[in-house]
């Protein structure tokens, strides 16, 4: 088997691309400028060849009178001390930034898997041993705290610390684990780990080639200066290409940067409706001589103070607001009197707003409305059941990529520090995450065992088999390997059955075929007896 983490005798430490032509920047274009009568006065070559957008000129499309023809995406190495600050204040203060990290890894570990091997049943002293071993690892907790940190940071490492070889420099050795030795998984994130690019895997047949070999741990704690890349579990965010991944510090972008701007919009929308729920209805009272009060001193402010304060004490208790009319008998175009008036503000089509602001974000952290929002789908008949089993298809492929090639390696440790050695026909399934209903779960079992039924009736399958079925798959509670047995044993007692009874119905044959020799067909003259 090749070994991915052997030693080379002389590691490269060279990171440098081979010498090419770099591609140019990407420029604006240059038909994005011009004029309308610079355009019409371009050759259809210049048309063709100066840009690959679509134009109109009579409409106007990406000329300079479209403003979108002045759009860009701007490219370049961010700052990552703030950049890190930045995802750390979005997770901490918004729930929604919180639910696009911990989602995924919540929904690829909340089920858990199931690990079998040749005679498991029969094992179930090594199944326990196991889960002890993982137990005293946390092998779940820990498991979760990488992947979250490598969706939050872009990435993250669990440190693999193996009793016995503790040089962390040296490549693990997976053959020298023996039974009984401590295991232990140390999360760390992407700042806490930092990857050595100087020296980097050159096999072009190892899984990690053009990968760093060594990390360096660096945190409050300890300072660790070098640990080899096979005592390492990484777990990354969205992937970039190799080339801005060296740029990135040979690490991939956290989720929240392409749906950091998705986050914000949807924050500030829903923050803006909330600052409008006090503007909703706004008292308004006109004062004659308004300014005049105020511009004569605290003296003024404190009666107009008292003013308010009486009649909007007066409407809240009696629902009826008192105003000044003016002075008793002064001439109409004389009198100075209070007005009031009530503004409201109109909250139609927010909710739409807020939808559209919804479906955004979603699309953004690749997962549907009733799973990030955890709200139930509009629309009549509307179930949202094929967008969760679209989900859970979703995060059945995430599982396959990201975490059983993980799993694999790791519970090659893992079943020697329990008993000293892999089992022969080791597999790791993943448990279903689409749960069935009591009713469907019912009707799934009672189609089973029809099928059941017909499959012993014809004969295609035993009564053992279809019994040790049922015990894999754990459909009935209590079913017990002592169950598996009596249905063996009863296909055993059928089989005897079966063939003493053919044995009987060929001797009767034989019978019946002997008693017929000396007459056959009944014909034969019997034999005149002997003369005296």
């Amino acid at each position: 088997m090749l070994n991915p983490f052997r030693r080379k005798a002389a590691p490269s430490v060279n990171d440098n691309e081979p010498t090419a032509a770099k591609a140019p920047a990407t420029q604006p274009s240059r038909l994005a400028g011009m004029s309308i009568g610079a355009l019409l006065a371009a050759g259809p070559d210049d048309l063709a060849t100066a840009d690959s957008n679509l134009m109109n000129l009579a409409a106007g499309l990406n000329t300079e009178i479209d403003k979108r023809s002045f759009s860009f995406y701007g490219y370049g190495a961010p700052n990552l001390e703030n950049w890190r600050l930045i995802v750390d204040a979005a997770v901490r203060g918004s729930w929604l930034a919180r639910r696009i990290v911990n989602t995924i890894p919540e929904d690829m570990l909340r089920e858990g898997w199931t690990r079998t091997w040749d005679n498991y049943e029969d094992d179930t002293s090594r199944d326990a041993l196991l889960a002890e071993v993982e137990k005293a690892a946390k092998l779940d907790a820990k498991l979760m705290e990488g992947t979250t940190w490598g969706r939050q940071y872009g990435g993250a490492g669990c440190l693999i610390v193996v009793e016995g070889q503790e040089k962390l420099q040296l490549p693990l050795d997976v053959t020298r684990v023996q039974k009984g030795q401590r295991v232990m998984l140390q999360p760390f994130d992407r700042w806490d780990m930092n990857q050595i690019g100087g020296l980097t895997e050159n096999d072009l047949f190892s899984p990690f080639y053009g990968e760093p070999e060594f990390f360096t741990i660096t945190n409050a704690q300890q300072y660790i200066p070098a640990v080899h890349r096979s005592r390492v579990l990484l777990f990354e965010g969205n992937h970039l290409s190799r080339r801005s991944w060296r740029e990135n510090g040979y690490w991939h972008d956290s989720v929240l940067a392409s749906a950091m701007a998705s986050v914000k919009n949807y924050d500030t929308a829903t923050g803006g409706i909330a600052s409008l729920i006090f503007e909703a209805n706004v008292d308004i009272l006109t004062i004659p001589g308004l300014a005049e009060e105020i511009a004569s001193g605290p003296k003024g402010i404190a009666r107009l103070r008292a003013r308010f304060a009486s009649s909007m004490m007066m409407k809240s208790l009696n629902r009826v607001l008192l105003l000044d009319g003016g002075k008793v008998g002064a001439p109409k175009d004389m009198t100075r009197e209070e007005k009031f008036s009530q503004r409201q503000i109109s909250f139609a089509g927010v909710i739409e707003a807020v939808r559209a602001f919804m479906s955004d974000v979603a699309g953004a952290a690749d997962m549907p409305i009733t799973r990030l929002f955890g709200q139930s789908p509009a629309g009549m008949d509307a179930t949202g059941d094929s967008d969760l089993q679209n989900y859970y298809d979703h995060i059945k492929a995430r599982q396959k990529r990201d975490l059983l090639p993980q799993l694999e390696y790791l519970y090659e440790i893992l079943c020697r520090a329990a008993f000293g050695e892999k089992p022969p026909g080791f597999t790791i399934t993943f448990n279903p995450l689409w749960q069935m209903s009591d009713g469907e779960q019912a009707t799934a079992n009672y189609q089973r065992a029809q099928m059941g039924q017909i499959l012993i009736q014809t004969g295609v399958a035993s009564r053992g088999a279809i019994a040790r079925d049922i015990r894999q798959r754990k459909i009935l509670l209590g079913f017990t390997d002592k169950d598996v047995a009596m249905a063996e044993e009863q296909d055993e007692n059928e089989k005897a059955l079966a063939a003493a009874e053919a044995e009987n119905a060929t001797a009767e044959a034989a019978a019946r075929a002997a008693a017929g020799t000396g007459n056959p067909g009944g014909n034969e003259e019997t034999p005149a007896p002997a003369a005296a």
